[in-house]
């Protein structure tokens, strides 16, 4: 009898769980150059179930390993500049929810950059929310960048080496940062015949870190193969620094 109840247990939460990870966003981050006002992100139920949602918006900051960690307080935040609507709702199965943005810089603000992450928890709607229910939750973290005035960064990549994982290699590199506003942008390395054997998408460096340790998984190297590791920031995002570095195994 124990273990049908435990057999059942597992089914339920493994069809909410499965149901909950049927929404999915438009975007995975928000960026306010400095003219803009306005955006929008839009949830969609790909699933058979109604879905509820809420939304918070929160601190965080990021240590040298990459590591994010929610704060109370942020020299830098945006949140008070930040108004979005609607906060929760429910989406239906094949529906979609559009949760629009503004901002509003307050006078004599400080150039630089400004930041604030919404979080977004999703799980299967009921109309009995006093009763005991077996519904996983799932949360997205949506970072929000908002830019003012004149922000600038410049970045190097130092001190790379090869450590292994498991025996499987990657490439350790520090990250640089200087100016007064954050990365954000993709890694690639390829050997001397052009081919590709890493890549590493979506790297953001937060202000006011003033470097962050990367690691690129690697396929297909080979002891004494050189390699050429080029950062890219996405131009979608406010930023064109592109840099290099090489490193021999």
């Amino acid at each position: 009898m124990l273990k049908c109840i435990t057999m059942l247990l597992v089914v339920l939460l493994c069809t909410s769980m499965n149901a909950s990870a049927n929404i999915t966003l438009s975007k995975n981050r928000l960026f306010f150059a400095e003219n803009e006002r306005s955006d929008a992100v839009q949830l969609r139920n790909s699933g058979g179930s109604p879905m509820q949602f809420s939304t918070k918006l929160h601190l965080v900051e990021m240590d040298e390993q990459g590591g994010i960690v929610r704060v109370k307080e942020l020299d830098n935040s945006a949140v008070s500049m930040l108004k979005f609507s609607p906060k929760r709702g429910v989406v239906e199965p094949g529906g979609k929810q559009v949760i629009r943005f503004s901002v509003r810089r307050p006078r004599n603000l400080d150039d630089g950059e400004y930041r604030a992450v919404l979080s977004i928890t999703t799980s299967i709607a009921t109309d009995k929310p006093e009763a005991v229910t077996l519904n996983s939750q799932l949360s997205y973290n949506m970072p929000i960048i908002v830019r003012h005035g004149d922000t600038n960064a410049k970045t190097e990549l130092v001190n790379s080496r090869i450590v292994y994982f498991n025996d499987t290699p990657q490439l350790e590199v520090w990250q640089t940062l200087e100016g007064n506003r954050s990365l954000f942008g993709n890694f690639s390395v390829t050997n001397d015949e052009g081919d590709q054997v890493g890549l590493l998408n979506g790297v953001a460096v937060y202000t006011p870190l003033n470097k962050r340790k990367v690691l690129i998984p690697l396929n297909n190297v080979t002891p004494g193969d050189k390699l050429h590791v080029e950062y890219q920031e996405v131009i979608a995002f406010g930023g064109n620094i592109i840099t290099q570095t090489s490193i021999e195994l």
